[in-house]
C-alpha cells in the first residue's frame, strides 16, 4: 500500500463496550466515519470487514451506520466508493448488503478542512440524538502519513470528542510508527498533545492472527504447564520468524528505506517474543504493561547478535528498475539494505535469563510461513504456527512434541485436537475472519489487548535503534532467490551461546 495513502476511519459508538452479551434490542448505534474511504485499505478489508460485522453483529447489539468520507471531491471519489461498494463487498444474500447500503450507509463527503471536520462532528451527534440511540465513545482509525498526526490529531480533540462525559475516546494508528528511537519519541509527542495515552491504539495486523493469539491462549489455559515448562530451566531457544518468497519488486522505494528490521522484526517479531516472555499476572491486569516490561528486559540489538545479514542477488536490480519506471535516478552504489537477518537476542528477566530468542525474517525465500518455536533441553518442541507450514505443520495450529506436556495440555476456546497421543499434541484453531476484521471486531467491543501502546512501540525502538544505526558500516553477504538459509544460521548459533 502506498504509504503516503490517507487514510481515517472513526466510529462513534453509542454504548459502553466491554465483555458481556449481545441485548435482544439494542438501544445503541455505532457511527462509523470512514476517511479514505475509497482507498486501498478500505477496498482490500474495511468495507468488507464493516458489513460481516453488521452481519453477525456486536457482542454489545449496537447497529452500525457508516459515513464515508475522503479529502477528494464528490465528483472524484464517489464514482471509486460506489465501485467499491458493489464489487468488494461480497455475499451470499444480494437482498441484505441492498438493505445495509441503503440504511446503513450514508452517501460520501469530502472531508479536509476545519469547517468539515467541525461540520462532521456537529452532525455526528445531531444524527445520533435523532436516532434515539445512547452515545458511549469515539473510535477513530489514523493510517496517514506521520507528518499528518498533529493536525488530525488537533481536529479529534476539538471537533470530534464525545460530549457524553461516559464515553470514551480512541485513536487507531498504522504502523510503521517511527523509524528509530527518537522519531518514534518525536511522534508520540505530537499524538499526546492532542490525546491520553490510554485513547491511542496502535495497529501490528499480526495481533489479529489466531496463530499469535494462540501463544496468549494456551498459555492462559495452562498456567502449570506454563510455568513448568516455560522458563531458562527447560528451554534451550526459542525462534520467531516471518519468511516470505516474495521479493521486493515494485516496492522497493519503501523497502530501500526500512530493510527487514524494520519491517517485520521491531514490530511483528516483537509482539510473538512479548506474548510469550510475559509475566501471565501482569498480564491479567494490563496486557501492555506486561509486554512492555519484557522488552524493558530484552537486550539492546548490537553488531555482535547477528547471526546473519543477507541481501538476495537481484535486489539491486530491482532497485534500479523500480527507480527507472519512476523516473528516479539510479544507485551510485550498491544498497547496503539487508532483506533477510537472523538475531539473537536475549531475554534478562529471571524466567528466561540467558535464553537466546532468535529474530529471523526476510524476502526471496524458499517458503511463506510465519511461526513461533520453543525448543526443549530434552529435544522437545511447542511450536505456534501463524501461516504456512513449519516442520511439517500447516496453518494456523499448535503442534508440541514435549511427552511430558502431550497429554496434559488444554485447549484454547473452540480450538480442536487433531493428534493428542502420548507423544504429540497438536490443534488447529477455528475458522476466522482476517486479520483487520479481527482488529475492526476488538476495537468496537473495547479488547483493546490486540493493539500496541505507545509506551510499548517506544521500548522495542530502544531495543533496535543502535543496531539500525550500526547496520551501513556492515557488508552483506548475497542469496540466491528461493534459498533455505536456516541450515545456514544454525551452524553460526551454537558459536553464538558459547559468547
Amino acid at each position: 500500500m502506498n504509504q503516503f495513502l490517507c487514510l481515517i476511519f472513526v466510529v462513534v459508538a453509542t454504548t459502553a463496550l466491554g465483555i458481556g452479551t449481545a441485548r435482544e434490542v439494542p438501544n445503541s448505534r455505532v457511527n462509523v466515519l470512514l476517511l479514505g474511504a475509497s482507498g486501498n485499505l478500505a477496498e482490500k478489508y474495511l468495507w468488507q470487514g464493516f458489513y460481516n460485522i453488521h452481519t453477525t453483529g456486536l457482542r454489545t447489539g449496537d447497529e452500525i451506520h457508516v459515513y464515508p468520507a475522503a479529502t477528494k471531491n464528490f465528483e472524484k471519489a464517489n464514482p471509486i466508493l460506489q465501485r467499491i461498494l458493489v464489487n468488494n463487498i461480497t455475499t451470499t444474500d444480494e437482498e441484505h448488503k441492498k438493505q445495509f447500503l441503503a440504511n446503513n450507509v450514508s452517501p460520501y463527503t469530502q472531508l479536509r478542512s476545519d469547517e468539515q471536520y467541525k461540520a462532521l462532528g456537529e452532525k455526528i451527534k445531531k444524527d445520533t440524538i435523532a436516532s434515539g440511540k445512547r452515545d458511549a465513545g469515539l473510535l477513530v482509525y489514523m493510517s496517514v502519513p506521520p507528518k499528518f498526526f498533529g493536525s488530525i490529531s488537533q481536529y479529534i480533540n476539538d471537533y470530534l470528542r464525545p460530549s457524553s462525559p461516559d464515553a470514551w475516546l480512541r485513536v487507531i494508528v498504522e504502523k510503521p510508527f517511527g523509524v528509530n528511537l527518537m522519531s518514534a519519541k518525536d511522534l508520540a509527542e505530537t499524538l499526546y498533545k492532542n490525546l491520553d495515552v490510554k485513547e491511542i491504539l496502535l495497529v501490528d495486523h499480526y495481533m489479529g492472527k489466531q496463530g499469535l493469539d494462540a501463544i496468549r491462549q494456551l498459555r492462559k489455559a495452562n498456567p502449570e504447564f506454563d510455568k513448568a515448562f516455560l522458563n531458562k530451566n527447560e528451554v534451550s531457544k526459542v525462534e520467531v520468524a516471518m519468511l516470505e518468497t516474495e521479493d521486493c519488486k515494485g516496492r522497493t522505494g519503501f523497502y530501500d528505506e526500512v530493510g527487514v528490521i524494520r519491517d517485520t522484526m521491531q514490530n511483528h517479531l516483537m509482539m510473538m517474543v512479548a506474548l510469550l516472555g510475559m509475566d501471565l499476572e501482569h498480564a491479567d491486569k494490563t496486557e501492555a504493561d506486561a509486554r512492555r516490561a519484557v522488552f524493558d528486559k530484552l537486550q539492546t540489538a548490537a553488531i555482535n547478535d547477528i547471526l546473519h545479514l543477507a541481501q538476495y542477488e537481484d535486489y539491486n536490480n530491482h532497485v534500479n528498475e523500480d527507480r527507472a519506471k519512476w523516473d528516479e535516478p539510479l544507485l551510485d552504489e550498491p544498497s547496503k539494505t539487508p532483506s533477510y537477518a537472523s538475531i539473537a537476542l536475549k531475554l534478562e528477566n529471571n524466567i528466561w535469563e540467558g535464553v537466546p530468542f532468535i529474530f529471523r525474517s526476510g524476502k526471496a525465500l524458499d517458503s511463506r510461513r510465519a511461526y513461533t518455536k520453543v525448543t526443549f533441553k530434552n529435544g522437545g518442541q511447542l511450536l505456534f504456527n501463524l501461516q504456512g507450514t513449519t516442520d511439517g505443520i500447516d496453518g494456523s495450529a499448535i503442534h508440541c512434541s514435549l511427552t511430558l506436556c502431550a497429554s496434559k495440555l488444554n485447549l484454547p476456546e473452540a480450538w480442536d485436537h487433531v493428534d493428542n497421543s502420548a507423544e504429540h499434541f497438536h490443534a488447529v484453531g477455528p475458522k476466522i475472519p482476517n486479520a483487520y476484521e479481527v482488529l475492526l471486531r476488538s476495537a468496537l467491543e473495547g479488547d483493546v489487548n490486540n493493539f500496541v501502546r505507545l509506551p510499548e512501540v517506544i521500548e522495542s525502538w530502544r531495543v533496535w535503534s543502535p543496531l539500525l544505526r550500526d547496520l551501513p558500516k556492515l557488508e552483506l553477504s548475497t542469496y540466491k532467490h528461493g534459498a533455505d538459509l536456516i541450515p545456514k544460521d544454525k551452524l553460526v548459533e551454537s558459536k553464538h551461546d558459547e559468547l
